[in-house]
């Protein structure tokens, strides 16, 4: 039986057309189109076309697929996702990080005042991340000042936040903003100060000591290896004192401007209390100047008593006397 299958198999690969009958193939279905051609709509014949059964089941298998592709996609998206937040400058999804989870959590800040805090928590993100390199062996000089860079991009960041907020006249929102961006360099450089300042590894003695192993003879192999962890070691000092000191400039700046917020707003409040005393002051002012006949007449629903009629009277008379003597005075 499984010859025999064989045999047909083989005899199928045979079976075939030579080049003569497929020329006369070929014009034999040319003849045809141009004697029967198709018909257009105009003639009232309506042509459907009818799909094949292995191309029904094609789509529908394909329509199967496509939830189980979304959901593969959307699982492994938000595998990446995640994984990308714990990134440092130099792996390989940290563009995931900055450029997509960053993105999209930025967009949920609506307000001004909410844009501006989310930028105050990436400037606190950029120095976990530098804090993070410092602790990784091997960090490439070029993750190290894209660490760097990022550090005085994302300040600035925060900082053209502050100056928009003083541009609409914003000042309590400015202080906010500036306060909380001061706190956040000054926790990180405190830390970042333990790191550049560690007397445990400031120095390659004690790495020497430790590849020597103790008292052991040096050899030309093993001061080689010393040589390059000791430069090592000093340039990711040197790297870390260059962050510092960006971290610090702009701290200074921010408690600076923090400062001059502080004084700005309570010249403001000082201006504005002024402002509702003197308001307060000529609203006094006004009612003591009013006579008793004018305050008596500005309330409507009060009753006039008999001794208010009394002083009226008395008071009217007291004005027609002086005006009377003062005429008097001038006649003579």
């Amino acid at each position: 039986m499984r010859n025999t299958i064989k045999q047909l198999k083989k005899s199928a690969r045979e079976v075939g057309l030579d080049t003569k009958e497929r020329l006369i193939m070929r014009a034999n279905i040319l003849r045809a189109m141009k004697e029967y051609p198709a018909q257009s709509l105009a003639t009232g014949h309506i042509y459907m076309s009818i799909l094949s059964p292995y191309v029904l089941m094609r789509k529908m298998r394909n329509l199967k697929t496509m939830p189980l592709l979304v959901i593969a996609g959307v699982l492994v998206g938000g595998t990446v996702s995640f994984a990308a937040e714990y990134t440092i400058p130099g792996d390989v999804l940290y563009p995931v990080k900055v450029h997509v989870n960053e993105n999209v959590r930025g967009t949920v800040a609506v307000t001004p005042k909410a844009k501006a805090q989310w930028e105050v928590e990436l400037v606190g993100r950029r120095l976990d991340e530098v804090e993070k390199l410092a602790h990784k062996t091997g960090a490439s000089e070029e993750a190290k000042e894209t660490a760097r860079k990022n550090i005085v991009e994302y300040t600035n960041r925060a900082k053209d936040r502050i100056a928009k907020f003083e541009q609409d006249e914003d000042t309590e929102d400015a202080l906010f903003v500036a306060t909380k961006l001061s706190e956040t360099l000054r926790g990180h450089e405190t830390v970042l100060d333990d790191l550049v300042f560690d007397e445990s590894d400031d120095s390659g003695e004690d790495v020497h000591d430790d590849m020597l192993g103790g008292g052991a003879t040096t050899t030309p192999e093993v001061a080689t290896s010393t040589s390059v962890v000791v430069e090592k070691n000093k340039a990711d000092k040197r790297s870390l004192k260059n962050i510092l000191k960006e971290v610090r400039q702009a701290r200074d700046n921010t408690e600076s401007k923090v400062t001059e917020l502080e004084q700005k707003r309570n010249t403001e409040k000082e201006k504005e209390r002024k402002t509702k005393d003197d308001q307060k002051h000529r609203n006094n002012k006004e009612q003591s100047s009013r006579s008793p006949n004018e305050e008596i007449r500005n309330v409507p629903d009060q009753n006039v008593s008999h001794e208010q009629e009394v002083l009226i009277k008395e008071n009217s008379d007291k004005k027609e006397h002086k005006d009377r003597q003062k005429e008097d005075d001038d006649d003579e």
